[in-house]
C-alpha cells in the first residue's frame, strides 16, 4: 500500500511557481500568439549573433595590418521572373545578344528617364540582377540547372551566405527582410517594432574602358523625394565592368530606421581600339607585308600607352602576342589579366608601278603547289566551330 501511494505521489505534476504580474500576462500573450513571439524569438536570435558576426569581422585586419570592412551585395529581388524572360531573350542567347538586351532594358528603365515611376526603377533593378547572373558563365550554369535556388544558395560559389551573393557577411537589415519573406511577410509585433530603414535607391553610372580600369571617384547625382538634389561621391574601384552593383552604404533615403543604400550599376562602354574579356583585353594590328615576311618592330596601343613590340619574320594573318599583365586588374585584387595583340595582313587595294614589279619578281620566287593551296595551315580551325573578331 505504501509503495502503490508513493508511485501515485510521483505521477503527480509540481505545482506550476507563481509568476509576477508582467510575467503572467507575457505567459497569457505567449499563449495567445505563440506564432508571432516565437517568429520574434528566432528573429531576436538570429540579429545578435549577425550583428557579433559583423562586428567581428569588420574587426579583421588584414594582411596590411588595415582594418577591412566587409559589404555583401542586395538580395536578389528578381526571382518573380525568368531572368531570360526579364531580358526578353532565349535561353539560347549568346554573350553579346545577353549584354545588348541588357543596355536596351537598363535604357528604357533608366530612373533618371522615369522619375516619379517606381515600377520603371524595379524593371531596372530586376535587369541589372538578371545580367549580373546570366553574363557569368558559372552563375548561368548554375541558374540553367537549379533555376533560382542554384544562384541564391551560392551552389559551386565556393561558399557564401545563403540568399547573398559574394562571400562577405551580410547587411543584417537585408538579412532580416529575407527572412521576413521566407515566413510569409509576416513578423507581427517584431516587425513594427523595428524601425524602418530609409528607401535604397539605384543609379547607373557610364564609364569608358580607361576609366573602368584604373578606378575613379564619381559624382552620383539624384533627386530625393525629402531631400531634393541630393550628391554624394562613389569611388569606384579599378576593374569593374558592365552588370556589376556596387553599394554605397547608409546614403539613400531616410528612415527611421536609419538610411537605405545607394546601388550603383556600372555601364562601360565599348571602346573602339580594345575588346575587353574579363580581365583580358584584345587588340588588332596590322602589318604591311614587309614587316610580316621580314620582321621588325611596330607600336602597339595599350591601356598604359604605346608599347613597341617586336614582331617575328614570317607573321601569318591571325598569329598573336600575348603581353603578360599589360590587361585589367581584377576588382578583388586576384591578380591582372594580359593584353592579347592579333595581327592583320593589311593587302594594299592600290600600288604603284615600282611595287607592281617587285611584287612580280617576288611572286615568280614564290610559288605554292596545287596540292598544297587547300590543305590545312598552321592554326587552321574546324568548319564547325565559331569564330569571333579575334579569332
Amino acid at each position: 500500500t505504501r509503495r502503490r501511494a508513493a508511485r501515485e505521489k510521483q505521477r503527480v505534476a509540481p505545482a506550476a511557481p507563481s509568476l509576477p504580474l508582467a510575467a503572467a500576462d507575457d505567459a497569457a500573450s505567449t499563449a495567445k500568439d505563440g506564432t508571432t513571439r516565437g517568429r520574434a524569438r528566432i528573429f531576436a536570435f538570429l540579429k545578435a549573433a549577425l550583428s557579433g558576426l559583423n562586428s567581428v569581422s569588420q574587426g579583421l585586419p588584414s594582411a596590411c595590418g588595415c582594418r577591412r570592412t566587409l559589404h555583401a551585395t542586395r538580395v536578389c529581388h528578381a526571382q518573380e521572373g525568368d531572368l531570360y524572360d526579364l531580358l526578353g531573350i532565349p535561353r539560347t542567347a549568346t554573350a553579346a545578344e545577353i549584354k545588348r538586351a541588357y543596355y536596351a532594358a537598363a535604357k528604357k528603365h533608366h530612373p533618371d528617364t522615369n522619375k516619379g515611376d517606381p515600377a520603371a526603377a524595379k524593371k531596372f533593378a530586376d535587369a541589372t540582377e538578371a545580367y549580373e547572373v546570366l553574363s557569368d558563365a558559372e552563375k548561368r550554369k548554375m541558374y540553367d540547372t537549379y533555376g533560382h535556388a542554384g544562384v541564391q544558395q551560392g551552389a559551386g560559389g565556393g561558399g557564401g551566405y545563403g540568399g547573398f551573393q559574394g562571400g562577405n557577411p551580410p547587411d543584417v537589415d537585408d538579412l532580416f527582410k529575407h527572412f521576413e519573406s521566407l515566413f510569409g511577410g509576416g513578423g507581427g509585433q517584431f516587425r513594427s517594432s523595428r524601425p524602418r530603414r530609409g528607401r535604397d535607391v539605384q543609379v547607373q553610372v557610364e564609364l569608358d574602358l580607361l576609366e573602368a580600369a584604373e578606378g575613379i571617384k564619381r559624382k552620383i547625382r539624384w533627386r530625393s523625394p525629402t531631400d531634393g538634389e541630393r550628391t554624394v561621391e562613389a569611388e569606384i574601384p579599378a576593374g569593374v565592368d558592365t552588370g556589376m552593383n556596387l553599394r554605397l552604404t547608409n546614403e539613400g533615403e531616410p528612415g527611421e530606421g536609419g538610411r537605405g543604400h545607394v546601388y550603383v550599376a556600372i555601364v562601360v562602354r565599348e571602346h573602339e581600339t580594345f575588346q575587353r574579356d574579363g580581365t583580358d583585353v584584345h587588340v588588332l594590328v596590322k602589318l604591311t607585308l614587309a614587316e610580316a615576311v621580314l620582321g621588325g618592330r611596330v607600336l602597339v596601343p595599350s591601356l598604359k600607352g604605346d608599347v613597341s613590340l617586336n614582331v617575328p619574320a614570317g607573321t601569318q594573318p591571325g598569329d598573336k602576342r600575348v603581353m603578360q599583365g599589360r590587361g585589367i586588374r581584377a576588382p578583388d585584387g586576384s591578380g591582372t589579366g594580359h593584353q592579347y595583340v592579333h595581327f592583320e595582313l593589311a593587302v594594299p587595294r592600290k600600288i604603284s608601278a615600282k611595287q607592281r614589279e617587285l611584287i612580280e619578281a617576288f611572286g615568280e620566287e614564290e610559288l605554292i603547289p596545287d596540292e598544297e593551296r587547300h590543305s590545312q595551315s598552321r592554326g587552321a580551325r574546324p568548319k564547325s566551330r565559331r569564330r569571333t573578331a579575334f579569332g
